[in-house]
Parts: C-alpha cells; structure tokens; sequence
C-alpha cells in the first residue's frame, strides 16, 4: 500500500515536469529529524514546489523528481537537506535550462517556512509562519497561523486565504492578486498589473502603489486606503 501511494505522488509530480523535455528522470528523496528546529528555508530554482504542514511529524521529508534533457545535466542537479542552527535548509539546484526539478515537502505545522523560489508554481498548506520570494509561477497558500510575507512576486497569480496573522505583498510585478479570510492587515506595496481582490478582513486594507487593473474589496473589518481611480 504504501508503494502504490508513493508511486501515485511521483507520477502526480511528473506531471508538473513540462518546461523541459524529460528524456532523463530520477527520483530523490531526503529526510532529516525536526528535534531543535524552529523554521524551514527552501531554495528552488526550477520547477513545482509543494509544500504541507502537518501535526504530529518528527521529521522534515522532501521527495521529488529531477527532470533533465541528459543524462549530463541529470547528474548536475543538486538536492540536500542539511541543518543549520534551528533552521533546516532544504536546496534543490538545477544547472541552465535543460532540467528542473519538481519537489513535494512535509513540514511540521509548528514550523516558520521560508521559500526562495526561480521558476514554478508554488503551493503550502498549514504552516506556522510563511515568507515567499519567487520569480515566476502562480502562488497557492491557505492554512498560515502566524503571518505571510510575499517579498518579491515577478509574474504569476498569487491566491493567499486562511491566513490567522497579517498578509504583507511587499512587491508583485504581474499577475492577479486574491486575499480572503485574514485575520490581520492586508497590505500591498507595490503591484505592477493585474486585478486585485480581497474580501473578508479583520484589520486594515492598503494599497500604496498600483499599476494597472481593478481593485474590489468586501468584508474588511477596518480602515481601507487604496489608489483613487
């Protein structure tokens, strides 16, 4: 049983393998114990990163395919798990562009999560706290307790809901922005393009600097400042 299940989650992330030509694939996996540790950093420079906090886990596991088009360029992609301090560092490297790699991880709930993402979609679930930088590739997050920094967003929609703390977009350059279910603020800093909605807040609602596309908004609990029209 447990084959199959892990069988079904490597053919769901070789699927997302589809910016390059996967002529090479391997599978790779890393574990490493959670006793002392207070926050994850994951560095990923091409491909899907799925991210899912769960209770009751004593180790941080990260499993994914690497996807190249050589066998070469295969050999070239790094993928460790290593600790420092309090915080475990999780790095998935890919060289150039003929070869990602997409990752899934497993997290405890209880842990601050860090992401520093080139290309791909992002995806987290139940975390402590949450901070994204990313490149490129739609960000899906629900389930923070603590609060969520997006610090840099180049191109890609972002979807942030059920977020206990505040939510603070400090930068997005392209893309459409929607917020729902924040317990804090919601503050955007700076947005190049795309609509923006944001709907059942419990404190303040900013916009500083908008570029282009509409802003709705409903449900905010305090004060709203956005651009006039």
């Amino acid at each position: 049983m447990i084959a199959a299940v892990a069988a079904l989650v490597m053919s769901a992330l070789l699927v997302g393998c589809d910016l390059v030509t996967c002529d090479q694939t391997a599978d790779r996996s890393e574990s490493v114990p959670v006793a002392g540790i207070e926050s994850v950093r994951i560095i990923a420079e091409a491909g899907s990163l799925e991210v899912d906090g769960q209770t009751n886990l004593t180790d941080v596991d990260a499993e994914g395919i690497a996807c190249a088009t050589s066998s070469a360029d295969l050999d070239e992609i790094q993928f460790e798990i290593t600790t420092s301090g309090s915080a475990i560092v999780i790095e998935a490297r890919t060289p150039g562009t003929n070869s990602e790699f997409d990752v899934r991880i497993t997290v405890p709930d209880s842990l601050l999560v860090e992401v520093e993402d080139g290309s791909g979609s992002i995806e987290v679930r139940s975390v402590a706290g949450l901070r994204i930088t990313d490149g490129s590739g739609d960000v899906d997050v629900s389930g923070v307790a603590g609060n969520l920094v997006i610090e840099n967003d180049g191109s890609g929609d972002l979807l942030l809901r059920d977020v206990a703390g505040s939510v603070d977009i400090e930068s997005d350059g392209s893309g459409g922005i929607t917020v729902s279910g924040i317990g804090g603020d919601v503050l955007i800093g700076i947005d190049g393009s795309g609509s923006i909605s944001v709907t059942d807040v419990g404190g303040d609602f900013t916009v500083r600097n908008d570029g282009s596309g509409g802003i709705d908004h409903s449900g905010i609990g305090g004060t709203i400042d956005i651009p006039e029209d």
